[in-house]
C-alpha cells in the first residue's frame, strides 16, 4: 500500500485522492474498526472448561465459526477498499494515457503541418 501511494505522489501531477482516502480510513475505518473488534474478541475470548479439565470441543469450534465470521467481515471490507484503490488507479492511468496521446496527435499534427510548408 505504501508503494503504490509513493508511487502515487511521485508521479507528475498525481491526484491526491489516493493518500486523502487512506488517511480518512485510518481516522475511522471500517477496516480498523473490524480490526479492533476482532483483537477485543481474542482478549475477551474464554471457553467452557470441562469436568476433568480441558475446554468443551463443541465450545471451541463455535469460538472457531465466530473467529471465522470475523475475518470474513474484514476480509470483505478490506476487499472493497482495494477495489477502490484499484478504480482509483486506473482512472488515474486513463487520464495520464488520454493527456499522452493528446500530446503525441498534437505532435503529428505540427510536424505534418510543418512538412507541408516546406513541400510548397
Amino acid at each position: 500500500m505504501k508503494k503504490f501511494n509513493r508511487h502515487q505522489e511521485q508521479s507528475d501531477g498525481a491526484i491526491g485522492s489516493v493518500s486523502q482516502m487512506q488517511k480518512d480510513m485510518e481516522r475511522g475505518s471500517p477496516q480498523k474498526e473490524e480490526r479492533l473488534r476482532i483483537k477485543k474478541w481474542l482478549k475477551e475470548v474464554r471457553f467452557k472448561k470441562t469436568i476433568l479439565g480441558g475446554v468443551n470441543e463443541a465450545d471451541v469450534w463455535k469460538k472457531i465459526a465466530e473467529l471465522n465470521e470475523l475475518y470474513e467481515a474484514e476480509l470483505a471490507a478490506e476487499r472493497i477498499r482495494y477495489d477502490v484503490l484499484l478504480k482509483e488507479y486506473a482512472d488515474y492511468e486513463a487520464k495520464r494515457l488520454e493527456k499522452v496521446i493528446c500530446e503525441k496527435s498534437k505532435n503529428i499534427t505540427e510536424m505534418e503541418k510543418a512538412g507541408d510548408e516546406t513541400e510548397y
